[in-house]
């Protein structure tokens, strides 16, 4: 999977990315005492879920820039490894990190990125 925001492309994505399509119940919705499923879709939402296993420090800013300068929301495109390609308007979660690296010649590596794409 290869994913564009704003019509750069995500650096250094990882295995663990997912792209799904996720459903929204109407209110109400669930199972009855019956243990009977009521209830309909409202509406399905694309989600990104974009893992980067490491990235340099140049490449987490550019990321973070993407993710939290205006527009809130903006263009993502999307290709699957099938080869499916998808044009959306989203909004991303925070981008957040799980260690900072700086190595001995002064450069900066970021450990996990992740940040969560959501259709508008």
């Amino acid at each position: 999977m290869r994913i564009w925001i704003k019509g750069t492309e995500i650096p250094g994505l990882g295995m663990g990315s997912t792209f799904k399509r996720f459903k929204t119940w109407a209110p109400n919705s669930g199972r009855s005492v019956s243990g009977v499923s009521t209830g309909r879709v409202l509406y399905k939402k694309w989600k990104a879920f974009v893992k980067c296993p490491m990235l340099t420090a140049a490449q987490f800013v550019t990321l973070r820039s993407l993710c939290e300068e205006e527009p809130q929301y903006f263009a993502v495109k999307v290709i699957e490894d099938t080869g499916t390609e998808y044009d959306l308007t989203m909004y991303s979660s925070d981008v957040e990190y799980s260690r900072q690296f700086i190595c001995g010649n002064g450069e900066v590596y970021y450990q996990d990125v992740s940040v969560e794409l959501v259709e508008e």
